[in-house]
């Protein structure tokens, strides 16, 4: 029976759940970029808003790229063995990006958002 006291489906997970991983994984793209979208900000804690305002310049796959990688290595450093080739693979594109002295900044950025939420 539903009870308006509690909600009928729980929609939120906790943010370093090995749901939330598997998630965050599933969304990579083939060539190990993530798109910085609402569903990637929404399982990563953040906001595309905020992430746009933190890390200005960059283009969605990168700045969605530099967010999973993030996120990753901060709330699952315990399970590398789940993520460490998915992450090589986000990591060797992002290498490859020509402005890494942006890319290094944006880290910064996002792992002091990620730490804070």
């Amino acid at each position: 029976m539903f009870s308006p006291i509690q909600p009928r489906f729980q929609t939120t997970e906790k943010p370093n759940s090995a749901a939330t991983l598997n998630k965050l994984l599933n969304l990579q793209q083939w060539n190990g970029t993530w798109n910085l979208n609402e569903e990637l900000a929404r399982l990563s804690n953040v906001t595309v808003t905020e992430i746009h305002s933190a890390v200005p310049g960059l283009n969605d796959a990168v700045l969605g790229t530099l967010l999973a990688v993030t996120v990753v290595k901060e709330r699952f450093a315990q399970q590398t063995d789940v993520w460490q080739a998915i992450i090589n693979k986000a990591t060797a594109f992002l290498d490859k990006q020509p402005n890494q002295a942006a890319i290094q900044s944006g880290f910064s950025a996002l792992r002091l958002i990620i730490k804070r939420n």
